[in-house]
């Protein structure tokens, strides 16, 4: 799902093609996979400084 996706949406609705309660469930469907997105990567920093941790250096050097 995309912005673009988005905004096609939102031009169908002005078109009265597509309802309001469509637009809400995709926008919460972007919000989902942001917060997943951001959720990975914090997991993922988090598990860099763990290794960074463990071998006491740097993984990017």
């Amino acid at each position: 799902m995309s912005r673009s996706t988005y905004q096609l949406m939102i031009r169908e609705f002005s078109a009265g093609t597509t309802s309001l309660t469509d637009i809400i469930q995709l926008e919460r469907q972007l919000l989902d996979y942001s917060l997943k997105k951001s959720e990975a990567v914090a997991g993922y920093n988090t598990l860099i400084a763990s290794l960074e941790k463990l071998v006491s250096t740097s993984v990017n050097e």
